[in-house]
């Protein structure tokens, strides 16, 4: 684009020499979104001498080229697109990239931190568009060597800007190097590194103090061994886990650094293959087609005739759609070995995680000659001049060529320091409810061991000085005074007290956790969606009890409710409505001729069109306006063509809305044609087939979330410079010349109906600029893209100070069809008990229409809905409806609120009451919400109720509340990945989050709470079993239980029983619980603080018959008995507890299955060879041995009749309550197994 491609002749009207280029730049077949400025230009600043030079665009706005280079641009274009396989090494980096990179969201101009998340806030949402969110928690994962490298001369970067000096080759030095690293340990820092994540758990540190205590032979009850080797067992099986997966980091660390190749540009032009690795910050590299690129560079040379290349940017956004990116402009670089001519200075920002901004400026000071192949003007001598660099001449590390021969450009980031990498960040981290819970409840259960460790200390002095029969517990023989007496009896006693937390809890619910998000989420069929190849996704395992606690859900509508799949409905054009609701415009196809395809859309349209009014001066004033109107459609947007072999041709395009007005518009004869670098081509079929229409693109000032809109300034055929404008209705009306018209009116009413239709809908602006005024802005914005201060914000200006007067041409209504199963899958929710948001940016009439739709909102004449522009007026509003919910007792209260509302809310006095409305409501729909007010929404009440909140989405402006709720769902949209790579699961559809959170949170819930429980009730009876025994050997902290048994109790022999109960224990089948969402939160008052602690008593009691009934047994026969040592109770009264815990986990048990009963028994089993077997190996510290214990007692019947008793006593016990809980107070759980059971039977007879 140049400063005025208005006219040829401007070069010469301000005494441009002849010949000389006119430096007109142009847009490039396609320009991604930018950021926040969202303006880009088509022209060039003024040299020193007045000339036209050429320029790259700025920060965020659209690529340019020059128009000497366009010759076969058109062919670039229409190849753009064409299908070609991707390489192997470069399908490899995108599958490698796409894993360890967090998608950072689109646009951020103002951020909220709230934790360990940043919100950015860029307005108001409108129809067609998105907010985003950007992630600034960067672990950059920079390692030893080049950290080490920065500190010795290679300091961090202290100026404002990164300088690069062209063709220097030092330059590398000051910066790291390319190579990247995932991985978080190597083979010496493996121990020590991943030593200290273990001992970060408290449970860890707690089990390693009492490993390290039992060293103590002085006050250690047990043999030392014992204890240290289920420790470090516990800590190897995590550690083996994190070696396994940190093994995977290092070989695809070892894919991006060693085995992809790059071609580096040498100073006598030719080209040697390197290591990724080993590409340095400006180094000159080449990039051919279907390649990855090894860095970030800037462009400098396209093979292909426009100057500009694509690019697949899969890998960093989840878009499949192809990025067009240009070669900076005027340097007259026009064969690859020009680059090594170039001199002159690259300043630019400092690494950040910016994935669709770049900012910098290239200083040119060299003079190329235009001699050679390729000659241009003279205008190609460059002299001083300043090229403003933009990330539309950039190219990112993981991005893949394509459809392009081949490209030349300098590295200015590398490695660690790329966007890429900068990006490799995980989401924020999340506690799960078990994890909050069974800290709080370790501990009371702490503060409970030290009152009866303290208590049997206590109880030890006193024996200690009330027994002097008592020789080896008197001080003169020991020397230790009451003091040191009870402090060390009191380490004795809390390391045999230790067995009260269960030290393979932590291992169990890690490892159980794992695999039931692997095997029945990842795996599950039915909530795979076959359309996109997409399963459901598991992205992190520690939430998978959260799934079954949920009381609020949080959606987004577009693309999450909705299928994001846009089709045209309706235009209002001049007032006058157009479109039929009967016929589907998709459903035409270009084999058809366009008179029929416009009868069907709409009749008095293709009569319009068709010119069949005769004279009539009233309806050529219409024609002419449905015209321009198309035409506007046809041109104004950011989509490719693509053309097949056969002649049909596509569009293509990161907008669904844009794609669907242009599909629509070619269908009724207004074609969008092709792009190149300089100029639009459209056709009017119902002229001339053959005769196109080209309109010069002078500038683009693009689409953002926080615009709200895009134009394009274009000159056509006859020298007139239009602006023309399409966008949200609340960006556009305000900047009409006349907003009150009556065109205005009826327009804006038309929208209204359309918006209570669910339709999605735009305006259609228009404004002539005269070749003077559009000079004098091209002028201004050109000094302004040169600047790196503050350009943003001074482009923004600009673009503010020319859409301005705008002439209103018309609007349209699209419609996004509901997601397969959306209504039914709501329905399931509202009955489980769930309360469901609805938060868009769409308008309230479109979300209310919605809401009825999707079975959101079952009452619409009794909606509760609140707008308000001030304060005080949401106050009033507010108590209004709270005192309206109050009088009518509403069944089920459904509300509705603006973004208006709650930006004078949020924060505000009328917070509170706010909340107090809301969280009665089964339904709220939140209409015109920014990002920002998403993720405040979702904080606001979490932390308000302590419920557990999921917050579902398909975009990047939503992943501030996937970010903040305790749930993070991502669909896979079409709007890349950025939700679902910042998200804890991944759906494809969202019917699919019935059965995620009604089955298997469902069951993950009850399995894991019956885990914990169990882990403290079976470690409780072990301790309290010890307790009991003080009693009876005058609190000496003598250990009842052999060393060895005790240490394998937890981590071996009571291990995988309950284990396995926590993958495959359930109370119904999936169908039957589906039928009856209502059960949802069964298992939800199935781990509380009182049945913790009722469970926690069971083992205080249970443990009593465990060692009185073995104690009696096997005393009655007098001390002298041979078989009545210690040895011989302490084994017994082990192998009684042992059964004893497996009939209380048997009797709890929801379902048998061969798995459950053949784990449970050869648990058990496997006590009696081990006891036989494990004296013969082992003696003790002080050279004791149990071997024969096991002999003795096997042929004693006492044994027998002890482990009988002791279950029978437990069995009655447990039987009897549950008896009494089946007959008078049967839970959820419980009604579901019986119905299954009468329906079984049903199914049966």
């Amino acid at each position: 684009m140049v400063a005025a491609n208005g006219a040829a002749s401007n070069g010469s009207a301000r005494g441009q020499p002849s010949g000389a280029a006119s430096g007109r730049r142009t847009e490039p077949a396609q320009s991604p979104r930018s950021p926040a400025a969202h303006v880009s230009s088509n022209s060039t600043p003024r040299d020193s001498s007045g000339y036209m030079a050429e320029s790259s665009t700025p920060l965020g706005y659209a690529p340019t080229s020059r128009p000497g280079d366009q010759t076969n641009a058109t062919q670039s274009s229409a190849h753009a697109l064409s299908t070609s396989k991707q390489s192997t090494p470069a399908a490899q980096l995108s599958s490698t990239l796409s894993k360890n990179v967090i998608m950072p969201a689109k646009d951020s101009p103002v951020m909220l931190k709230t934790s360990s998340v940043v919100i950015t806030d860029t307005g108001d949402t409108a129809p067609g568009a998105e907010d985003v969110v950007e992630n600034a928690n960067v672990d950059t994962h920079i390692g030893l060597r080049e950290r080490c490298a920065m500190f010795f001369g290679k300091k961090k970067e202290e100026k404002e800007f990164r300088e690069i000096q062209l063709n220097d080759p030092d330059v590398g030095d000051h910066f790291i190097n390319n190579k990247v690293k995932t991985s978080r340990y190597t083979l010496l820092t493996f121990l020590p590194k991943n030593l200290f994540e273990q001992l970060r758990k408290a449970v860890n540190v707690y089990f390693l103090i009492v490993a390290g205590l039992s060293w103590w032979e002085e006050v250690s009850p047990y043999d030392p061994l014992g204890t240290t080797i289920a420790i470090i067992f516990i800590i190897t099986i995590s550690a083996v886990k994190d070696a396994v997966e940190d093994m995977k980091r290092h070989k695809e660390d070892m894919l991006l650094n060693e085995t992809l190749m790059a071609s580096v540009m040498q100073p006598d032009g030719s080209f040697e293959v390197k290591q990724w690795q080993h590409v340095r910050v400006g180094d000159f590299v080449k990039v051919e087609d279907e390649e990855a690129i090894p860095a970030d560079i800037v462009l400098l040379y396209s093979s292909n005739p426009g100057k500009n290349c694509f690019i697949k940017t899969t890998s960093l956004d989840g878009e499949t759609n192809l990025k067009s990116r240009s070669v900076v402009g005027g340097l007259g670089v026009h064969d690859p070995e020009d680059v090594l001519k170039l001199e002159g200075l690259i300043s630019c920002e400092h690494p950040n995680t910016s994935l669709i901004r770049f900012q910098g400026k290239l200083d040119v000071s060299s003079d190329l000659s235009t001699s050679g192949s390729n000659t241009e003007s003279s205008a190609s001598t460059l002299t001083a001049t300043v090229r403003p660099l933009s990330i539309t001449e950039m190219l990112l590390r993981g991005c893949v060529l394509k459809n392009t021969g081949f490209v030349i450009g300098v590295v200015v980031y590398t490695g660690q320091e790329s966007r890429i990498m900068m990006n490799a960040s995980a989401p924020p981290s999340k506690r799960s409810h078990f994890e909050k819970f069974v800290n709080r409840q370790l501990i009371i259960v702490a503060f409970f061991q030290a009152l009866i460790t303290f208590g049997s200390a206590a109880g030890a002095l006193i024996w200690r000085n009330n027994n002097e029969n008592a020789w080896y517990l008197r001080e003169d023989e020991n020397g230790d005074s009451d003091f040191v007496f009870f402090v060390k009896i009191s380490i004795t006693f809390f390391i045999l007290y230790s067995y009260l937390v269960s030290i393979s809890l932590i291992v169990s619910l890690e490892v159980g956790k794992f695999i039931q998000a692997y095997a029945f989420i990842d795996r599950d069929i039915e909530m795979y969606y076959e359309d996109t190849d997409e399963p459901t996704c598991a992205r992190t395992s520690s939430l998978n009890e959260d799934l079954g606690l949920v009381s609020y859900i949080f959606s987004d509508k577009t693309g999450t409710l909705t299928q994001n799949d846009m089709r045209l409905r309706h235009v209002s054009v001049g007032g006058l409505v157009y479109g039929s609701s009967d016929f589907k415009i998709e459903k035409a196809k270009y084999s058809m001729k366009t008179l029929d395809i416009a009868k069907a859309f709409d009749k008095d349209l293709a009569f319009l069109l068709a010119k069949r009014f005769g004279d009539d001066e009233e309806k050529a004033a219409e024609a002419a306006k449905v015209e321009e109107f198309f035409t506007i459609l046809s041109i104004t947007h950011e989509v490719l063509v693509q053309r097949e072999e056969e002649g049909s041709m596509s569009y293509h395009g990161s907008s669904p809305d844009e794609v669907a007005l242009v599909e629509a518009s070619s269908l009724l004869g207004f074609r969008f044609h092709e792009r190149d670098a300089s100029t639009v081509t459209m056709q009017n079929t119902w002229k001339d087939e053959n005769n196109s229409a080209k309109y010069k693109v002078l500038c683009t000032l693009e689409f953002s979330s926080a615009r709200k809109r895009m134009s394009v300034v274009v000159e056509d055929s006859e020298g007139n410079v239009f602006l023309y404008m399409k966008g949200a209705d609340a960006a556009l009306i305000p900047r009409l010349q006349d907003p009150d018209s009556d065109v205005g009116k009826r327009v804006r009413s038309q929208l209204d109906e359309f918006s209570t239709k669910g339709l999605r809908t735009l305006i259609v602006a228009k404004r002539q600029l005269g070749m003077s005024e559009w000079r004098d802005w091209e002028a201004r914005y050109q000094e302004t893209a040169s600047s790196l201060e503050d350009r943003e914000e001074k482009m923004e200006a600009m673009a503010e100070e020319i859409e301005t007067s705008l002439e209103l041409v018309g609007g349209t209504a699209i419609e996004d069809r509901l997601q397969d199963g959306v209504p039914e899958a709501i329905t399931g929710l509202l009955e489980a008990g769930i309360n469901v948001w609805m938060i868009t940016g769409d308008k309230q009439e479109t979300a209310i229409n919605i809401g009825i739709s999707t079975g959101l909102l079952k009452d619409p004449s009794s909606l509760l809905i609140c707008n308000a522009s001030t304060g005080e007026g949401a106050r009033e509003q507010l108590e209004h409806l709270l005192s309206r919910l109050n009088e009518e007792e509403m069944e089920h209260p459904e509300l509705v609120i603006d973004g208006g509302t709650l930006s004078v809310v949020l924060g505000s006095a009328s917070e509170s009451r706010f909340v107090d409305l809301a969280v009665v409501c089964t339904s709220v729909i939140v209409c015109r919400a920014s990002p920002l007010q998403k993720a405040a929404v979702v904080s606001l009440i979490k932390e308000r109720t302590c419920k557990t909140c999921l917050a579902v989405g398909d975009g990047a402006n939503d992943v501030g509340m996937i970010q903040v709720g305790d749930i993070g769902v991502g669909l896979y949209g079409r709007e890349g990945r950025q939700a679902v790579n910042n998200a804890d699961f991944a759906i494809g559809q969202f019917r699919f989050l019935n059965k995620l959170l009604v089955v298997h949170g469902h069951y993950f819930y009850g399995r894991l709470a019956h885990v914990i429980k169990y882990a403290f009730y079976k470690s409780g009876c072990f301790a309290y079993v010890l307790f009991y025994f003080q009693f009876s050997c005058g609190f000496s902290g003598q250990a009842l239980f052999p060393s060895i048994p005790a240490a394998m109790y937890n981590v071996l022999f009571t291990f995988m029983p309950i284990f396995i109960v926590s993958l495959v224990d359930k109370d119904a089948e999936p169908d039957v619980i589906l039928k009856y969402p209502g059960t949802y939160n069964a298992p939800a008052s199935s781990l509380t603080a009182v049945t913790f602690w009722k469970a926690e008593i069971e083992a205080m009691v249970h443990a009593l018959p465990v060692y009185l009934v073995t104690l009696l047994l096997f005393t009655w026969a007098g001390d002298s008995n041979d078989g009545n040592g210690l040895d011989t109770i302490g084994t017994a009264a082990f192998a009684a507890l042992s059964l004893a815990v497996f009939v209380y986990l048997a009797i709890d048990v929801r379902s048998w299955t061969r798995l459950t009963f053949s784990t449970t028994a050869a648990s058990f089993l496997f006590i009696f060879p081990f006891l036989w077997v494990y004296p013969i190996f082992y003696t003790d510290d002080k050279g004791i041995t149990n071997d024969g214990t096991a002999y003795f007692l096997f042929r004693d019947p006492r044994f027998y009749m002890n482990m009988l008793l002791v279950s029978s006593l437990i069995l009655w016990h447990r039987l009897t309550f549950r008896f009494i809980r089946w007959y008078w107070k049967p839970n959820d759980s419980l009604l579901l197994t019986e119905i299954e059971k009468v329906e079984a039977a049903k199914k049966n007879n």
